[in-house]
């Protein structure tokens, strides 16, 4: 999927999340493993410069057991749920909106994918530019919950859209 629609990959890595973790009158403090894939496609501009602009991140999270249940916060958010708790961590993003919904194959499961409009910045050369952002609920794999979160320029959208949610069918998960 990724040669049909011109993303590469930009890495893989772990992210470690720390949270304490109250049930009953016991707390537990619990460190989860994620793990991160990260692909771009570039915009080439006439200067000779790429711009990073169209992006798609698939996310991993266990599903963790504590105390003898399973917990995972992430497993009971919705689309805009992920999104405020992500933006945090996705630099640049600002006054987000969301403008509605569809439905992709994730995994070989319907999974429903919130659309939003937000101020973003395309680039390291911090162009901005107004995005759209899709963003899946999450999606169980194994022991795992999949999200999969693609940002690209609105300009662009009706162009870069389908790509996103092709690579959205295309994530590959073994379990």
């Amino acid at each position: 999927v990724r040669d049909e629609t011109g993303y590469d990959e930009q890495g893989v890595e772990e992210v470690l999340l720390e949270r304490t973790v109250e049930v009953s009158d016991q707390s537990r403090d619990v460190e989860v493993t994620n793990w991160q894939a990260e692909y771009d496609k570039a915009i080439e501009l006439p200067i000779g410069e790429r711009l990073r602009g169209s992006v798609c991140t698939v996310l991993a999270t266990p599903q963790a057991e504590v105390l003898g249940r399973a917990f995972n916060p992430i497993a009971e958010m919705d689309p805009a749920e992920l999104l405020d708790e992500f933006q945090g961590r996705i630099e640049g993003i600002d006054a987000v909106e969301r403008v509605g919904e569809t439905a992709v194959s994730l995994l070989g499961t319907t999974a429903d994918v919130g659309r939003f409009e937000a101020e973003g910045e395309v680039g390291d050369a911090g162009v901005a530019v107004d995005i759209e952002l899709l963003v899946t609920e999450p999606v169980e794999s194994g022991d795992d919950l999949i999200i999969v979160i693609a940002a690209f320029p609105l300009a662009l959208a009706e162009q870069e859209r389908p790509d996103a949610v092709a690579m959205i069918e295309g994530v590959d998960h073994p379990t």
